[in-house]
């Protein structure tokens, strides 16, 4: 069976290992940090706004808590004026006759008040801590005028002016026997400065001053901006702004990422609902700048860029001194694999190669193996076609043997035929033996002949050599067995004659 040879051809191959052993893997980790880079940057950027959502609660909820503190100590304060001016009118009116404007300058005194005024059932002052205000008479509509022409027992004023001076007062009035009624005043400064320590522009002023914020907004119940840190923008009617309408509406903490202003500044927008003892004040909105979510997330970035590119440039070294090992290695082995191709198998493996404690190692000691084993049967191969070559070269001398062989035993029966026929002449069956001789010897030549061309034919075709050895000792033997017979027909013949 023959085995046709097949070509194997390299020439469309362009991709070279050294690309899949040093690029690919480069690439790959490139992808790999860009990818962490932006998992890293997503969770970092939504840490960051949790992080300001719960810094924004904690602020508003202080800003709240600041508002209720402010209201309770306003009212503390107002309650506890209250509270004078109705203990300095009960007093005032304990003393009955003794009532005196001495003795109205003595209370003032003790009870730290800048004002007492005692009016007759008619509104003229007639005795007060302050002489400059006896005998004055109040018109119907003032306050004092219309608690003693109703039924109430007292009247507290707000803050207000005083009827002759621009001095603020927090006046209070307390009605008793006869229509007669007692007032008590304080200088509101300290109030005026409470309220202004506490109002809702000073608090936003605060919370505006804080580095993170860009701006703070109270924002009544009727949804105006009554406290603006952009103190134009006070006033300003958000009944429309969906943002606040929203947290208003549903009571809960609104919160979101927006761009404001002309320069489309990034903001992180929360509003929180106002609500003291159940009742709703309103809502406060902070805007927090979110540059600091956008320096750390550049410089995330910046820092896995660095990192990256040493990881990258390390790994790149590393790469390409393992790539170029292994590619010298898978070079020499190429050439070694190809000398073997050709037929040549004299060249062995250097001991680097099959020194070597990896796979490279374990393929080299292959490579040797086989070569060694090819080489073997290379030379077991040859030994084999030595001694049939040998076999076949005794198979031709034994041949030549057999046939100068048959020559003699030719020569022989033509004697033997020459005196037969002289025999033969004297008797028939002489002559007939004769001429079966004759054919014998015939057929003994034409074995003979085609002996010889066996012989070529093993000459020719070594490969093939045993098996015609074989064909060739059956036709020996049937040769033999043929020279038997003549021989024994000579005997019979002689012995005849």
């Amino acid at each position: 069976m023959k085995v046709k040879d097949k070509k194997v051809s390299t020439t469309g191959r362009k991709t070279s290992i050294k690309l899949r052993l040093l690029i690919i893997p480069l690439i790959v980790v490139m992808v790999s940090v860009l990818a962490m880079n932006f998992v890293s940057n997503t969770m970092i950027r939504k840490t960051l706004v949790t992080r300001m959502n719960d810094n924004g609660k904690f602020i508003m909820k202080e800003f709240v808590n600041r508002i209720e503190d402010n209201k309770t100590s306003l009212e503390i304060t107002t309650n506890s004026i209250e509270s004078d001016i109705r203990n300095i009118g009960n007093y005032v009116f304990s003393i009955g006759d003794e009532i005196s404007n001495e003795k109205m300058i003595q209370i003032a005194k003790n009870f730290q008040v800048d004002e007492i005024n005692y009016f007759g059932p008619t509104g003229e002052i007639l005795f007060s801590s302050m002489s400059g205000n006896l005998g004055d008479k109040l018109p119907d509509t003032h306050p004092i005028r219309i608690l003693q022409n109703s039924s109430d027992k007292e009247v507290i004023e707000n803050i207000r002016k005083h009827t002759t001076t621009e001095t603020y007062y927090k006046y209070g009035a307390i009605k008793g026997r006869g229509n007669a009624v007692v007032q008590a005043g304080f200088i509101a400064d300290t109030i005026n400065k409470l309220t202004e320590q506490f109002s809702y522009q000073r608090l936003v002023e605060e919370l505006a001053a804080e580095e993170e914020v860009i701006y703070a907004v109270f924002i009544d119940e009727n949804l105006i901006a009554a406290a603006n840190s952009s103190t134009d923008l006070i006033g300003m009617d958000l009944s429309k702004d969906e943002n606040v309408l929203t947290a208003m509406n549903s009571g809960q903490l609104f919160a979101k990422e927006s761009k404001v202003g002309d320069d489309n500044v990034d903001v992180y927008d929360m509003i929180y609902p106002i609500v003291i003892n159940g009742e709703k004040l309103g809502a406060v909105n902070i805007g927090f700048s979110m540059t600091e979510v956008k320096d750390t997330i550049s410089k995330n970035i910046m820092t896995n860029a660095i990192s990256a590119l040493i990881a990258i440039i390390i790994l790149g070294i590393i790469l390409f001194s393992t790539s170029n090992g292994a590619i010298k290695t898978i070079n020499k082995l190429k050439q070694q694999m190809n000398l073997m191709a050709v037929g040549d198998f004299s060249h062995d493996l250097t001991d680097d190669l099959l020194s070597q404690r990896d796979e490279f190692g374990e393929m080299s000691n292959s490579i040797s193996t086989m070569q060694l084993a090819i080489r073997n049967m290379i030379r077991a191969v040859l030994d084999k076609s030595q001694a049939v070559a040998a076999h076949s070269e005794e198979l031709n001398a034994t041949t030549e043997e057999s046939v100068k062989a048959a020559d003699e035993v030719s020569k022989a029966i033509e004697d033997i035929a020459n005196g037969a026929s002289e025999q033969a002449m004297d008797t028939e069956q002489g002559f007939m033996t004769v001429e079966e001789l004759g054919n014998v010897v015939v057929n003994n030549t034409n074995h003979i002949k085609n002996l010889n061309d066996s012989t070529k034919n093993v000459n020719q075709l070594k490969d093939d050599g045993l098996e015609l050895i074989k064909d060739l000792v059956d036709k020996t033997n049937i040769n033999i067995e043929s020279s038997k017979e003549v021989t024994n027909v000579i005997r019979e013949t002689n012995l005849s004659a």
